[in-house]
């Protein structure tokens, strides 16, 4: 490829047999629409590198798709960022709905599609320790859910009942009734 990654099938071989590539050297099928993108983060360099070696013997194991969740402690708040964000939205010519939410503890931007409602991108910063949703929010992504699926959700399972209460802080609920 023009941007120095090497070309890898599913399985993260190159077109010479027995040769694999793997971290930096390779782009990943990434988020909703799994275009392949290069993605230089070092889960992504430790998960390939597990598949590769995996495949040299068995040729089974098949790369994931990435939604590249990133968590950092920033003093005393906490960043959670998911899927694409506006302006990779953007450059994709998709028509997109996005929604802040922010009350003084948290800071909250959610991107949809504007016509389907599938979830595509958050970003939120909060005071909370709200690290602990980052697998939430991958199986969102990973599942393509909704916004008017985990609007419904949040109203049917309120306050924490069946779902773990470190979820009420994304309120998908006004994302869903602002885009209507």
């Amino acid at each position: 490829y023009a941007d120095g990654t090497v070309q890898v099938d599913d399985y993260l071989q190159t077109s010479v047999p027995q040769v694999f590539a793997i971290g930096d050297l390779i782009r990943v099928p990434f988020g909703p629409y799994r275009e392949k993108i290069y993605l230089p983060l070092v889960h992504h360099a430790k998960n390939s590198a597990k598949i590769a070696v995996e495949n040299l013997f068995y040729q089974q194991l098949k790369r994931p798709i990435s939604q590249r969740i990133i968590v950092s402690y920033l003093f005393d708040q906490t960043l959670l960022c998911g899927g694409l964000t506006e302006e990779e939205m953007r450059l994709t010519g998709r028509r997109i709905f996005v929604s802040y939410q922010e009350d003084g503890e948290d800071f909250i931007q959610i991107l949809s599609d504007f016509y389907t409602g599938q979830v595509l991108g958050v970003q939120a910063l909060s005071y909370r320790d709200i690290g602990r949703s980052a697998a939430y929010l991958e199986e969102i992504l990973a599942c393509q859910k909704t916004d008017q699926a985990l609007a419904l959700e949040s109203v049917f399972y309120r306050n924490g009942e069946s779902v773990e209460q470190e979820r009420d802080w994304l309120d998908f609920e006004s994302h869903y009734l602002k885009r209507l």
